[in-house]
Parts: C-alpha cells; structure tokens; sequence
C-alpha cells in the first residue's frame, strides 16, 4: 500500500499557512502539524515559494517559531515598483519622528526632560561658526555670515 503524496491542499497545510499569513506575531510550531513535521513542512514551504514567500523559522523574547514574509527578489522587485515604499517626505519626517523619540527616552532616562534647555547647551557646538550662532527673528539663525533655519 502506497501513501499518498504530499499536497498544499492538506487540511494541515492550509490551516498552518492561514495562521503564517494572518498571524501578528510568531506561531508556535507545535500549533500546527504541519509545522511539527519535515515533510509537512517542506510543502508549506513550497506552497508559501508558489506566492513568493518564504517561511521563516524566528526566536523573539524567547519563544521561538514560524512566520512567513516575503522572498528577498519579491521584496526587491516591489521596493523598485515603489510598493510599500515611503516617499522620501515621509521618510524623512518619520526619521525625526524616531530620533526624538529616542532622544527624549534616553535624556528622560537621564534625569533630563525636553523642556530643559540645559540639554541643548550641555554639549560643545562641533564647530567655532556655531558657536557664534545668533538666534533671528522667526526662528532663522545667523551663523557666520549665513542664515539657516532652526
């Protein structure tokens, strides 16, 4: 008697790839049979490179387990069709965004708050010119002969 071949339509497949691909975080692989077992697996595998996934095997705090995302050239080809791409505005409100949240945390850790000025006025300007910066009118500075916003 002869088994049968392995397919993506298994039962145990489809319900471990459901969970891969709607999942927030990581699924455990003694979840899902499908996961549990090489051969299993390997088909989930294959079904996930079918779509351009990957299945990827990850540890966080911890727990480890399964999660899919997608193949590198997929990711590659969809960042040069500008899919899922932030426009450089973006990124670059994002990128402040992120620093002074950081900063706040790490000065908020050391006892200094956004509001204290101290913080600014702690360090040494890297350079003579901003040193001799002087505050202008509507928030444009004066630094050795040339006006910059700030």
């Amino acid at each position: 008697m002869s088994e049968t071949p392995l397919s993506d339509v298994d039962e145990d497949v489809q319900s471990a790839l459901a969970a891969l691909e709607t999942a927030d975080g990581l699924v455990p692989g003694e979840a899902f049979p499908a996961l549990q077992t090489d051969a299993l697996r390997a088909v989930a595998v294959r079904s996930l490179a079918g779509h351009g996934r990957v299945l990827l095997v990850r540890e966080h705090h911890g727990i480890s387990g399964f999660t899919s995302g997608y193949d590198d050239t997929v990711g590659e080809r969809l960042a040069a069709e500008g899919i899922g791409v932030l426009p450089p505005l973006d990124r670059a409100v994002l990128v402040l965004v992120l620093l002074r949240t950081v900063a706040a945390l790490a000065w908020r850790t050391a006892g200094t708050t956004w509001l204290t000025r101290a913080v600014w006025t702690q360090w040494p300007a890297p350079s003579p010119r901003l040193r001799n910066c002087s505050p202008r009118r509507g928030g444009a500075r004066r630094c050795g002969g040339s006006a910059s916003a700030g």
